[in-house]
Order: C-alpha cells, then structure tokens, then sequence
C-alpha cells in the first residue's frame, strides 16, 4: 500500500468518526426535544463511539 492509499484509508476512518458523531449529536438533540429517558444514553453513546472512531483515525496516521 503506497502512502497516499493509507492517507485516503486515514481520511476515510476519520469522516466516518465525525458521521458517526453528528448523528449522535442529532440524535440527542432530538431526544431532549422529544424528552425520551431512553435516547439519551444512545446519543451519548454513539457520539462517544464517533469521537472514539475519530481518534483512532489520528492514532494510525502518526
């Protein structure tokens, strides 16, 4: 793998991260307006996984 298909692989890890965490965001936003007890902890998880995702993105382009 030549470094410019690893970059487009980091690149690709790290837009899924930051989808992933806007919709955890959206998610949340929506179930406060909703008041869902249950969605909130959802939310928070799959912004947790995004920004986690995110992370590991940077981690494997150092």
């Amino acid at each position: 793998m030549t470094s410019t298909d690893q970059h487009l692989e980091d690149v690709k890890t790290m837009l899924l991260g930051i989808g992933i965490t806007q919709a955890g965001i959206a998610f949340g936003i929506a179930a406060m307006v909703l008041n869902s007890a249950i969605a909130v902890p959802l939310a928070v998880l799959a912004t947790g996984v995004g920004l986690l995702w995110i992370a590991s993105g940077y981690r494997e382009n150092e």
